[in-house]
């Protein structure tokens, strides 16, 4: 699952507005991994989920992974 995140974050990188992306994994839970980005404007982020790079992702993992993967966003203090 983390190559296929990998493969996201690297569309991610060459997205407009997306500021930098990385793949994390937890050190208490090695099958949790999280994608990371930061983006320009949430309407940049929201056109990058939408189109195929990101949603070929949850074709991917459909299936593969337990529970429900999320999206949670985060804004700079």
């Amino acid at each position: 699952m983390a190559g296929v995140l990998k493969s996201v974050a690297e569309a991610a990188r060459d997205a407009s507005g997306c500021f930098g992306a990385q793949v994390a994994s937890s050190d208490g839970d090695p099958n949790q991994v999280v994608l990371i980005s930061r983006w320009e404007s949430s309407d940049a982020m929201r056109k990058f989920h939408a189109g195929p790079d990101f949603t070929s992702l949850e074709r991917t993992l459909d299936g593969s992974v337990k529970g429900t993967p999320s999206v949670e966003v985060f804004t700079t203090a």
